[in-house]
């Protein structure tokens, strides 16, 4: 249940703490050098399985966006990102969402999943496609 505040948002400001601005997804926690062009997998996480672990990286080494991408890398579990919710109205204050996207299998020993809906901007520019991720 999401209730509203009894305090109004612009009320008593001291004891609100700082949101901060993401410009753009940045990593949370603990992160660690990545190198795309190692042939070793074990800079994945240990808990995908090592098929898996060699078909990423070898799809991230053909990947011109990470050839082109600024030195170094870095690789880690957790994500912070700004989201807009389009359920909502063009003027609601929650509209633009931070959130934080946790790629861990398991959360209190249960499986643990982030799904997110996101609008991609077609080459053109002008239409957009959703879709739908784990």
């Amino acid at each position: 249940m999401k209730l509203r505040p009894v305090i109004a948002d612009d009320a008593l400001p001291q004891f609100r703490l700082p949101k901060p601005d993401l410009e753009r997804p940045c990593l949370v926690g603990k992160t660690r050098p990545f190198s795309p062009r190692r042939v070793k997998s074990r800079q994945l996480p240990k808990w995908i399985p090592k098929q898996q672990r060699r078909v990423i990286m070898a799809m991230l080494r053909e990947n011109p966006h990470i050839q082109s991408a600024s030195r170094p890398l870095h690789i880690g579990q957790q994500m912070a990102i700004n989201l807009t919710n389009r359920m909502v109205t063009r003027g609601d204050p929650e509209r633009n969402v931070d959130l934080v996207l946790r790629s861990v299998p398991l959360m209190w020993d249960k499986p643990r999943f982030d799904d997110v809906k996101v609008a991609v901007l077609a080459p053109d520019g002008t239409s957009q496609r959703l879709y739908f991720a784990r």
